[in-house]
């Protein structure tokens, strides 16, 4: 790095289109500021299911909830509570006794010191025998994978009232254990989850809303939760979705279609007519391109104003996002443990930010063992590709520590921190900038996000629509996508088809502009694999002469457990996290360890079979036992999760630089796919 003083500080020149210098400027004003979104925090989604199941997701919330200050938690009810109880009165008694898990109370007393917002609700395929309107109906409403979700489990209740009754209990048991802010969702994919037609499901929603506000009318209700925000209710004869013979029938009797509109807009509709309590809007978001997070907003806020409602009092929340779709990419896919995906969230919230999104729930712990036990076998690895921000095992993903420097941008100011004005000459090199109540610190978050796959050609096709001759070559730029559809898109592919165009082009000066243009995409292909010089321009610094400079680094090689563990794999492997490494190694020895406690204590009390389950073995090691040798555990976690190499603290960089001007750039060095937090205090 390098500081040096401007005698001209340009700040005012704004680019409005991107430019591809040998240097990309950010800029940051610390005279424009405004209070720090609920946005720019570690916000998750959290499955209540693994919670409790898993010793290893317990530590993975402690760990968070330590480390980070996230301000939504969407809270899934484990997804047997309700559809395994008999009665009303039988999911109280199991209900009652899921809350007082060890893991729950936890929760529960973090949300009552650091105040998140709670949002509870129940997994889409919940609906108990009791309660359904199709009881008992136990053949598969799905094929495959799914082919444990039953009809009985997809359909609409029986009876609205008792579903009212259920919702108004939980929330209710809830609020007795002194839970602050307390949210309710409905749907999860109802778009594709739900044995019903749309009415049926807008009227499960309203049920629920009305029940919350009865409890407490401070309770925040919304949902519905479809796979995208453009998604219709998939019909009978669907194409994408898996449906059973039986779901199929009842479909296509009940609910025929045609589904022409958004479930999600048809909805926003139906709360408006009916009058309906709506706090907020969720959505899944899948690897979305970020800047196409504006798009989406514009939609829905334009559904909203259409519907007659007022958009001030409406959050927008994509409440489970991650850098992962189908059929785009298989599941599990190693990129989610690499330093693309950690580089993908910060520019992801920027661009949230950008287009007005209030909240967001990123994948916190939720799996799929259907599809991940085959790679566990094949591989014998704790990176094998999965959705959450740790590894199966319990070890930091550099998306953890992505998500710990969002949560280092306010430091701990509990008087308000305020997010800065910044602006940035390149759309995937973006900056998020902080200052504190006292303006004794100010926090600069920078990411360069290059990604692979599909999404770097979205970019690329960004870039070439952003250039003020794209209407010369727009017809040329379809006939690439129309003859590459469906084929391998890669730099080879690109370049030879824009090279025919060329060369069959007769007219002189269009060829001249297809030239100009190969030259570009040249330029962006070549330039996402190289080092970036980045200069950051301050305009207005609150403090300067002598401060402390300290910087933490994600990178390829930082703070990043797969390419510790890929660089210290025995044999090479193509595995992008490698196999049997230092990391793979230190699980193995940790898991070995833990497995000789235990049966040395079943040993001394007389069990000699140790073929035992995790319930059996902890009533017979009994609460302190257990509390002991789970803690010997965490122990060995923290001290991997510690690790140079792994943890964030490790790249800590501190030194002490002197500014005699408020306006002065600081110039960086970045990586693709790297994250720089710089940050000053006086």
């Amino acid at each position: 790095m390098r500081v040096t003083k401007l005698a001209i500080f340009c700040l005012f020149f704004w680019f409005s289109s991107i430019s591809y210098s040998q240097s990309v400027e950010i800029y940051v004003d610390v005279s424009k500021r405004s209070p720090l979104p609920e946005l720019f925090t570690a916000s998750i989604w959290l499955d209540g299911n693994q919670l409790v199941k898993n010793l290893t997701d317990f530590y993975m919330l402690k760990k968070f909830l330590k480390e980070n200050n996230p301000a939504v938690i969407q809270w899934s009810l484990p997804i047997w509570l309700l559809p395994q109880s008999k009665s009303f009165n039988d999911f109280k008694t199991r209900f009652k006794k899921y809350i007082q898990e060890k893991p729950v109370q936890f929760l529960i007393k973090t949300e009552k010191r650091k105040g998140f917002w709670l949002i509870v609700g129940f997994p889409q395929r919940s609906m108990p025998a009791w309660l359904s309107s199709r009881s008992n109906w136990n053949q598969p409403a799905l094929e495959e994978s799914e082919s444990w979700t039953t009809v009985q489990m997809l359909s609409p209740p029986r009876d609205y009232n008792l579903w009212a009754a259920l919702v108004e209990y939980v929330l209710k048991s809830l609020k007795d254990l002194g839970v602050k802010r307390l949210g309710f969702f409905v749907g999860h994919e109802p778009n594709w989850l739900w044995l019903g037609n749309e009415e049926s499901f807008f009227k499960l929603y309203a049920y629920a809303a009305r029940a919350a506000k009865k409890v407490d009318k401070n309770i925040k209700v919304g949902g519905i939760g479809p796979w995208c925000i453009h998604a219709p209710k998939e019909k009978y004869d669907s194409k994408v979705v898996a449906y059973s013979k039986f779901a199929r029938e009842i479909l296509r009797k009940e609910d025929p279609g045609p589904h022409n509109e958004p479930m999600l807009k048809n909805f926003i509709k139906y709360v408006s007519k009916n009058n309906v309590p709506l706090d907020f809007i969720n959505w899944h978001a899948f690897y979305t391109y970020p800047p196409r997070f504006i798009k989406i907003t514009k939609d829905i806020r334009n559904w909203i104003r259409e519907a007659g409602l007022d958009e001030k009092y409406i959050e927008l929340y994509p409440a489970d996002w991650t850098y992962w779709t189908m059929p785009s990419m298989k599941y599990p896919a190693d990129i989610l443990d690499t330093n693309e995906m950690a580089a993908y969230i910060p520019t992801a919230l920027y661009y949230m930010h950008k287009a007005g999104i209030n909240w967001h729930g990123h994948d916190f712990n939720i799996r799929d063992w259907g599809y991940e036990k085959k790679v566990i076998l094949r591989r014998h690895s704790t990176f094998i590709g999965d959705w959450p921000i740790f590894t199966r095992d319990g070890v930091i993903k550099p998306s953890y520590n992505a998500f710990k420097m969002i949560s280092m941008l306010e430091g701990g100011d509990k008087k308000g921190t305020f997010i800065l004005a910044t602006d940035t000459s390149d759309p995937q090199i973006t900056a998020i900038a902080t200052l504190n109540s006292e303006k004794k610190r100010v926090a600069v978050l920078l990411t360069n996000f290059c990604p692979s796959g599909k999404m770097k050609y979205l970019e690329l096709l960004n870039l070439i629509k952003s250039d003020k001759h794209y209407p010369q070559v727009a017809k040329e730029v379809e006939m690439i996508k129309i003859n590459l559809k469906g084929k391998k898109i890669n730099r080879k592919s690109i370049i030879l088809f824009w090279n025919k165009l060329i060369e069959y082009t007769e007219d002189t000066e269009k060829k001249q502009v297809l030239l100009y243009f190969r030259n570009l995409i040249q330029t962006y292909l070549k330039k996402r694999k190289s080092l970036q010089k980045v200069i950051v321009l301050f305009k207005n610094f609150p403090f300067n002469y002598k401060m402390v400079m300290t910087t933490y680094t994600i990178d390829q090689n930082q703070a990043n457990a797969c390419y510790l563990n890929k660089s210290t794999e025995p044999q090479q492997t193509k595995t992008i996290c490698g196999i049997g490494g230092v990391i793979d190694e230190e699980i193995k020895h940790t898991k070995q360890t833990i497995k000789a406690i235990i049966e040395r204590h079943l040993k001394s009390l007389g069990y000699t079979k140790q073929a035992f389950g995790l319930k059996k073995i902890k009533s017979i090691l009994g609460k302190e036992k257990t509390n002991k040798i789970q803690k010997v555990y965490w122990k060995y976690l923290d001290a991997i999760n510690n690790k140079q190499g792994v943890s964030l603290e490790s790249t800590k960089q501190v030194k002490i630089i002197n500014i005699t001007d408020k306006d002065f750039s600081l110039e960086i060095e970045m990586l693709p796919n790297s994250l720089k937090l710089i940050i000053f205090t006086k």
